[in-house]
């Protein structure tokens, strides 16, 4: 479902927090348990493994944990919900618990933010050379645009596990979609290693932005991220520039390429950021996700309900 269609269906939902009474036996006080807010999502665990998100030996459970952590971090570094809760469900559910209602703006903004995934990445675009003459890129895309043909519906990262004697990939190559579209006519060859990924770890923590690259008369999608790194975080990125001066660079947000300028260079410098040309709403929940850290898989929503939250009371005389 796509993310307009389902902030619309969720601002019609309603669903009020209400405490449910309990007298504790023997005892002259009452426990109140309060019914929470849930949004409820489901983790594509065997999508992360087979897209090289994670280790391919990665189990359910530690994905679980990790997942759970990092979802917690996400509400944590909002400053906003700090009675918030995750509760893992199952072997791949979760449900996100709130306290009250939120009104409609945050509901989307929370929904987004909690579901990118939150990987942010600067890549290399391959070239002829790379290939040390075994195929051509042209020869290569064709082979993405055959598998895609008899494949619909799978994600383009899946094609990277196609054996290359069954119509695969060069072992160099990861092919990767523009932020503008589906078609493979428009994807990017990028190699496969090295790459820089940007993890929340090099952001000190509230150094992460939103801005408003607009030109007056442009399009509403004007905004981009900007960001502050710390030492060692800016070392390594200045030595992966270095390394790669004279290649093509770009930066990846959430497997799909995003930026794309003439001079890569400036990605390696201050003032560092990816310059994406989201709406004012995206950019935002893309600055919780990746504040919060990168998931280990994929989250899709599934749906709005109440769950009790745990270790929310408050105790009194009767």
């Amino acid at each position: 479902m796509q993310h307009s269609q389902l902030f619309r269906s969720l601002a019609l939902l309603a669903a009020l927090a209400a405490p449910l009474h309990a007298q504790d036996s023997g005892s002259d006080t009452q426990e109140t348990r309060y019914m929470g807010r849930a949004f409820v999502f489901e983790a594509d665990f065997d999508f992360a493994r087979r897209a090289g998100w994670v280790a391919p030996d990665a189990t359910d459970a530690e994905l679980a944990e990790s997942m759970e952590a990092t979802l917690l971090m996400r509400l944590r570094r909002t400053g906003r919900f700090v009675e918030s809760r995750v509760l893992v469900e199952g072997d791949n559910r979760f449900a996100v618990l709130f306290v009250g209602r939120q009104d409609a703006r945050i509901e989307e903004f929370l929904v987004a933010g909690l579901s990118f995934p939150g990987r942010v990445a600067y890549r290399v675009v391959a070239e002829e050379s790379d290939l040390g003459g075994e195929s051509t890129l042209a020869g290569e895309r064709e082979r993405l645009k055959a598998w895609t043909g008899a494949h619909p519906g799978e994600p383009v990262q899946l094609f990277r596990e196609v054996p290359r004697d069954a119509g695969g990939p060069h072992a160099a190559l990861e092919w990767t979609l523009s932020k503008d579209g589906d078609d493979v006519d428009g994807a990017y060859p990028l190699l496969a290693e090295p790459s820089f990924p940007l993890i929340d770890a090099d952001i000190p923590v509230g150094r992460i932005f939103a801005v408003d690259e607009a030109e007056e008369g442009a399009a509403e999608k004007s905004m981009s991220l900007r960001f502050e790194l710390k030492d060692d975080a800016k070392q390594r990125l200045a030595d992966f520039g270095a390394a790669h001066a004279a290649r093509r660079c770009v930066a990846v947000v959430d497997d799909r390429v995003v930026d794309v300028r003439d001079d890569s260079a400036s990605f390696f410098a201050e003032p560092y950021g990816v310059r994406a040309g989201w709406t004012f709403d995206e950019a935002r929940s893309k600055m919780m996700a990746i504040s919060g850290g990168r998931l280990d898989a994929p989250l899709t929503f599934v749906e709005f309900s109440k769950r009790e939250l745990p270790h929310v009371k408050r105790r009194g005389a009767e």
